[in-house]
């Protein structure tokens, strides 16, 4: 009796599905190594402060320069004082006088009297205490560690109350910002690590992924064909490991995954 084979047609549709399985285990390898590999350029960019006048007054010196590294509390600013430091002098001069009354109504005034001469012992103590903050205000001092990115304040002109003078950049926060396309997105986790490069720089730097934006963006952000309304990216923040300070802000790289 002979042994029945299958039809050839069966055969070349079961040879056909296991070639099309295996091109696409292919495929997707391939795909997914070349979006590990994938390399994207950004730019250095930190943490930014912005360092402001709490009073009206003139600048009267600018203590740093662009570049300067400075520390926290270190004066950046100095403004016109003179006024200020009047009422300082008139301030202290009403606590001496109120302290004197109190001293004269304690040996001979009524104990109403006392009561008064101590209250305004306090009120002119509580004049002298802001008379020196208002002082105070007219030394800005840097609020936290970083690099002088930019100086606005120049010798002679008025500075009003919020009116940025100084730039500060954290050289300890920094990162960089890139866009992915939505395709490889999925390929990307906040935790994973990412080496930095710079043009020209032999040495390569640690990253690690920070944040990943929830909402795409449109690239280009103006939408000319139906074509480029599929072209969206997300924007993944990768901060950079080294605190250094090798890196400067505004310094293309490129971001290549691990």
């Amino acid at each position: 009796m002979s042994r029945k084979h299958p039809p050839k047609p069966v055969i070349a549709i079961v040879v056909l599905t296991v070639l099309g399985l295996l091109g696409w285990w292919i495929w997707r390898t391939v795909a997914a190594s070349n979006v590990d590999a994938a390399t994207l350029t950004g730019a250095v960019e930190s943490t930014d402060y912005q360092v402001a006048s709490l009073a009206a007054a003139t600048v009267t010196a600018v203590e740093v320069k662009l570049g300067d590294e400075v520390t926290k509390g270190q004066v950046l600013v100095r403004l016109d004082a003179q006024g200020a430091q009047a009422q300082v002098a008139q301030a202290k001069a009403g606590v001496n006088a109120a302290r004197a009354t109190l001293a004269s109504e304690i040996d001979t005034g009524s104990s109403a009297d006392q009561a008064v001469a101590r209250a305004r012992v306090t009120q002119a103590k509580a004049a002298l205490r802001l008379a020196k903050v208002q002082l105070g205000y007219l030394v800005v001092r840097a609020p936290h560690d970083g690099v002088v990115s930019s100086v606005i304040a120049n010798a002679g002109q008025v500075a009003s109350p919020g009116r940025t003078l100084i730039t500060l950049s954290d050289s300890g926060d920094q990162y960089v910002r890139v866009f992915v396309p939505e395709s490889e997105l999925a390929s990307i986790k906040v935790g994973q690590s990412a080496s930095i490069k710079a043009d020209g720089a032999a040495a390569t730097y640690s990253g690690t992924v920070s944040s990943i934006a929830t909402t795409a963006e449109f690239t280009p952000n103006n939408i000319d064909t139906k074509d480029q309304r599929t072209k969206l990216v997300y924007a993944v923040r990768v901060a950079i490991d080294d605190t250094s300070g090798a890196l400067k802000a505004g310094q293309p790289v490129d971001v290549t995954w691990k």
